[in-house]
């Protein structure tokens, strides 16, 4: 089982776009760009009444 996740996990190659959106995560990321939401605010936000 540890072989066949090992070798699944080597051929993965990530796309071209996914690689633009992460990097331009990162950079918002990095620039303080990004907005979190903390655990409190999360579930204030997503209470189903």
């Amino acid at each position: 089982m540890e072989f066949i996740l090992t070798e699944g996990a080597e051929a993965f190659e990530p796309s071209e776009e996914y690689k633009m959106m992460m990097n331009k995560m990162i950079d918002n990321h990095n620039k303080v760009k990004s907005k979190y939401l903390s655990e409190a605010e999360f579930r204030k936000a997503t209470i189903i009444s």
